[in-house]
């Protein structure tokens, strides 16, 4: 993530901390779904105990060998493979009278030995299964090897006998044999002796070797009945899960932050708005609940912490002008519903309490919506002096209470408003209002719809933009700054609008709180920030400027 020209190198982790905190209620929520989710299918799941016996491969000796040979890697797989063989599994139903789960058998790292294990719903089936598993290996390893070994030694006999044959019918023909016949006779008599004796020594062996030939394998632990299932296992696969969950809400969060681009904190408007200040933070409006009607918060909660806020304001725009002087000052907004009429009247109204002489202009020749605020009529205005059929005596309405605080309405809403604002008489009429007052203070159409508010930028000044947290998105804040600045607009900040006290908006808590604040604290509603619902209020101004008075 870019960090904005001209701000503080932040670490990059720190950047992403914030931006995860700011989405936290999607991973809360995801975590806690994840958590909960798995708690409840736990809840409902079979619970499975394992029973873990384990057996050592012995090697055994085959006739003619001699000796026992060790194992080699495909004997073990052998056994394995025998451990888990239908001969096996019908010896070990036929011990614990029912049927069995079949064995999972693993050799353990490069040894003769193996892990048995068997799974079930029942904790003593499980161990008392994988236990007869193992006898029943045991007994069949033997059973097959003594088979082999009787094989092996019925074949010796046959030969034994089939060479006894022989040396009878040798020792026959020696007896009636003379000279070289007997000599090749007896020669041949001999070698046959010395065979069946061979013989002999063999079948002795394998029966010596069958009596004391160990078994082909030996258990070394045996399952006991564990008390815990190893499935389901709430705690660890809660924990899991839970990270899972947590995963997911970060993912979607940072997807949700690249796919919605609105402006959630002053972080991410410093992004877009680089080195150009924020002039003003404006906080949600509480008691403005009905978005129907326009609201002047300056007059109807001076003392509340957003009149502060738009005094704040008024402050910076007073710094403005020691630079360079600010006579007309316009106040516009990517698009509508942003605040923007609203932060003008406010601040008209912040300013005329210092007893500044002010003029408070609406140029929103489309949809007009100050002179709700002030709660005077729309018939003659600025299009009315533009088209020569009112003059700006006529056209200028005094706000009661006020020295010198004049609100020049809209007029008839033109067809072609972008062309009348470009007219020479617009020039004219803002130098006129310039000589009556210390500052004009114009409220615009959207930058982003229509070009109206490029044509007024190029004769005012000064150009404010207000941005709303949460609705405004950074693609239009940079479209509306790089509209005004190919016309030279002076851009001179951005006012912070509908801000969370929460957080961003935590240090105008010191400020002075409203009467119905001091009462009952709650939380705020989106603040003054419709330009398109300020119809059908007057009781702003309609008291002789009660509560406006400088």
């Amino acid at each position: 993530m870019l960090q904005p020209e001209g701000q503080p190198d932040r670490p990059e982790i720190v950047t992403y901390v914030r931006l995860i905190w700011r989405h936290k209620w999607i991973w809360l929520l995801t975590t806690i779904l994840a958590v909960v989710g798995t708690i409840f299918i736990d809840s409902h799941r079979t619970k499975v105990y394992q029973g873990v016996t384990t057996i050592l491969f012995i090697s055994q000796t085959y006739v003619g060998a001699g000796e026992v040979y060790p194992l080699q890697t495909s004997d073990v797989l052998t056994d394995i493979e025998l451990v888990q063989s239908s001969a096996v599994y019908f010896h070990v139903v036929k011990m614990l009278g029912r049927t069995v789960p079949a064995p999972t058998v693993s050799e353990v790292g490069s040894t003769d030995t193996a892990t048995i294990v068997v799974d079930s719903s029942n904790a003593r089936l499980a161990a008392d299964a994988a236990n007869a598993y193992a006898k029943a290996y045991v007994t069949v390893s033997e059973s097959q090897y003594i088979a082999a070994q009787d094989a092996v030694e019925n074949q010796i006999q046959t030969q034994i006998d089939s060479v006894d044959a022989q040396i009878t019918s040798t020792q026959s023909q020696l007896a009636g044999a003379t000279g070289s016949t007997q000599t090749n006779l007896s020669t041949q008599l001999g070698n046959l002796e010395g065979d069946l004796e061979s013989l002999r020594a063999q079948d002795t062996q394998i029966q010596v070797e069958v009596s004391q030939s160990p078994s082909g394998g030996r258990v070394i632990t045996e399952a006991t009945v564990e008390k815990s299932p190893i499935s389901p296992k709430p705690l660890e696969e809660s924990i899991i899960f839970g990270l899972v969950g947590l995963a997911l809400g970060i993912a979607i969060s940072l997807f949700r932050e690249v796919v919605d681009d609105r402006i959630r904190d002053r972080e991410s408007l410093l992004t877009v708005v680089g080195t150009l200040p924020t002039l003003g933070s404006i906080p949600k409006v509480s008691g403005w609940r009905n978005k129907q009607s326009a609201y002047l918060v300056t007059a109807e909660e001076p003392r509340s912490i957003y009149a502060e806020a738009y005094r704040s304001l008024r402050t910076s725009i007073r710094f403005l002008g020691l630079d360079r002087p600010v006579g007309t000052l316009q106040i516009t907004s990517p698009v509508a519903t942003e605040g923007k009429t609203t932060t003008a009247a406010n601040l008209a109204v912040a300013m005329a309490q210092t007893g500044q002489r002010v003029v408070l202009v609406s140029c929103d020749l489309r949809r007009p919506r100050l002179h709700a605020f002030f709660g005077i009529d729309n018939e003659v205005g600025f299009t009315s002096i533009l088209v020569g059929t009112a003059t700006l005596e006529d056209a200028l309405v005094p706000v009661p209470g006020f020295r010198s605080f004049h609100v020049l309405p809209s007029g008839p809403i033109p067809p072609n408003p972008s062309e009348l604002l470009g007219l020479p008489r617009s020039r004219e009429i803002f130098e006129q209002l310039s000589e009556l007052s210390d500052i004009v203070i114009i409220d615009s159409a959207p930058t982003m719809p229509v070009t109206d508010s490029a044509v007024l930028a190029a004769q005012v000044d000064a150009v404010v933009l207000v941005v709303t947290e949460n609705a405004t998105r950074r693609r239009d804040v940079r479209h509306s700054l790089e509209t005004l600045a190919h016309v030279d607009a002076r851009v001179v900040g951005v006012v912070y609008n509908g801000v969370s006290r929460e957080g961003s908006y935590g240090y105008y808590r010191y400020g002075h709180k409203s009467p119905s604040e001091a009462q009952e604290p709650h939380e705020h509603d989106a603040g003054p920030d419709n330009d398109e619902s300020a119809h059908g209020s007057e009781r702003a101004m309609s008291r002789d400027g009660a509560g406006l008075s400088p």
